[in-house]
């Protein structure tokens, strides 16, 4: 089953206190963190520029290991497990170059708004609340009996944009700031 980021047709308004579970996964702050960290070298700690993999299986810069090895007087090794290396023994990771080439493009590395308390992407709207929460804070709102009433962003956008009246007046001004995020005009002046 494919999961639309538009907001569905067949929206239900009188359904709103349903969460579907199908939302687009987006990753946490954390987890980008992780997983960007498995991309940078152990001795610069910047991302992979010409990696090379030593044949323990670590990988580092080219630059970083000719360097750290150029130090050693006697034995070259490897950093990390210490196991004996020779140069000519090393291959490029050419996977890992592309791979960091590639996530070092994608807009996850790009800040999205995330819960101060979980430190979560915010990824539904509360409507008691009037402001973003992470799924978590939806969680524990549930387990002390508080409203049920959660919006995927899509459908928060959907009630802002055709007036529900717990809308303002003003709803891309409203949405702006809850959502901390530019909301392009659909109107233009000249219509």
């Amino acid at each position: 089953m494919e999961v639309s980021s538009k907001p569905s047709s067949n929206f239900d308004p009188g359904n709103y206190t349903e969460v579907n579970d199908l939302i687009t996964q987006i990753p946490s702050k954390v987890q980008i963190q992780d997983i960007t960290m498995e991309l940078h070298c152990p001795l610069c700690n910047d991302w992979f520029q010409d990696p090379l993999m030593l044949t323990c299986g670590h990988n580092f810069c080219q630059a970083c290991i000719q360097n750290f090895w150029k130090r050693q007087v006697k034995e070259i090794f490897c950093p990390e497990c210490k196991m004996m290396c020779q140069y000519s023994n090393c291959t490029f990771n050419l996977v890992l170059e592309k791979l960091v080439e590639k996530i070092k493009k994608l807009p996850l590395l790009k800040s999205h708004p995330q819960c101060p308390e979980h430190g979560e992407n915010l990824k539904l709207f509360s409507k008691p609340d009037g402001k973003l929460i992470c799924f978590q804070c939806k969680d524990v709102r549930l387990s002390m009996g508080q409203s049920k009433e959660f919006l995927q962003l899509s459908d928060a956008v959907h009630f802002f944009m055709v007036g529900e009246p717990w809308a303002l007046k003003s709803p891309v001004g409203k949405l702006e700031k809850t959502f901390s995020l530019p909301i392009p005009s659909l109107y233009s002046d000249d219509n």
